[in-house]
């Protein structure tokens, strides 16, 4: 009888032992692997949400295993609960820890490429910078630009070079590589967008499409004369002043771009544009064309938008940059002097 009871006690023994094993191991493949999902995970995270809400709605949609299990193991171990609300992609075996560390610090797309576009970037240069950063080939970038639905503010004349040229908002973005054209080009344009409807706010005023053309046609030769924010407002002044007394821009910048250039020294070896350069017909060339050019001939960063819309009153109609920084002029002759000053000083 004893012995009886000795092997029933035994079996329960071995019966718990067996239940308890594979309960852990049930918890640790549970706690190592929660998430079941293949590729990727979208998750919209709203202000308000929190980790428990996130969890349940996670296991409504059979992507983790277990919420409940899920949950205790966060409160067990402390975790940081404060989250930020975005949009994340998470990729496969992404374990609880990874899972709330993105969440507490915002990182959206673990994979994503950190891209600054400086200001002053013409629509090539993006896409250059944007393909050594292995985010997407120049070629698909341009052809996307080309292809865009241009918004209302976007001139769609089609003897421009880019309509979107000007509209794609200087700054740092993180992208995934391989990402498509559309998605890149709509977060710089939406950018551009926020930046004029805050300078709207700001200046308390209502652009109108054609406002905002002339407006970033402005700011963008003001952005490639000027490397310094306090000179942009007299610059802006003096495109303004010479607009008005119906003279001609003859902005060297422009011509750079209608060449297809950034850098002077790439038309002349002395840096200095002769006549011979000027001549170009192009409607980018403020020596060709009066007025203004075709229309932007790079992203303009903020100050450049706001120099633009906001000018300098100045009484001056010419400037050159010298080693001394920018040399303003009220008359041709004294801008003539300031020029023979830096070409025999260069």
């Amino acid at each position: 009888m004893k012995k009886k009871v000795w092997i029933i006690i035994s079996c329960i023994f071995l019966i718990l032992c067996i239940i308890s094993i594979c309960a852990c191991n049930y918890v640790y493949k549970t706690l190592k692997h929660p998430f079941e999902y293949t590729g990727e995970m979208n998750l919209e995270v709203k202000n308000g949400d929190t980790i428990n809400s996130l969890i349940d709605s996670l296991y409504k949609k059979k992507q983790i295993k277990n919420a409940e299990l899920v949950k205790m193991y966060i409160k067990y171990k402390k975790m940081n609960t404060n989250i930020k609300a975005g949009k994340y992609i998470f990729y496969n075996d992404l374990t609880i820890s990874k899972f709330i560390g993105n969440l507490n610090n915002g990182i959206y797309d673990e994979k994503a490429v950190i891209v600054t576009i400086p200001e002053g970037y013409n629509l090539e240069q993006i896409a250059k910078l944007l393909e050594s950063k292995n985010v997407i080939s120049q070629a698909d970038f341009i052809s996307g630009c080309k292809n865009y639905t241009l918004p209302s503010f976007v001139n769609s004349d089609k003897n421009r070079k880019y309509c979107l040229e000007g509209f794609l908002f200087p700054d740092t973005y993180s992208f995934r590589k391989n990402i498509k054209s559309k998605e890149i080009i709509d977060t710089m344009v939406k950018t551009f967008q926020y930046t004029i409807d805050d300078i709207q706010k700001k200046e308390n005023k209502k652009f109108t499409d054609s406002d905002i053309d002339k407006y970033i046609t402005l700011a963008s030769m003001i952005e490639r004369e000027s490397n310094k924010d306090e000179d942009r407002p007299k610059i802006a002044s003096v495109f303004y002043n010479r607009l008005n007394a119906k003279m001609m821009l003859q902005s060297d910048v422009t011509v750079l771009y209608a060449y297809g250039v950034t850098n002077i020294y790439e038309l002349s070896s002395d840096g200095i544009l002769h006549n011979s350069k000027l001549e170009i017909k192009s409607p980018y060339n403020t020596y060709y064309v009066k007025a203004l050019p075709e229309g932007p001939i790079c992203s303009p960063g903020r100050a450049s938008i706001e120099a633009a819309i906001n000018p300098a009153k100045t009484q001056y109609y010419y400037f050159v940059a010298t080693k001394d920084g920018v040399m303003y002029s009220k008359t041709q002759k004294e801008h003539e002097a300031y020029v023979k000053k830096y070409i025999n000083n260069k």
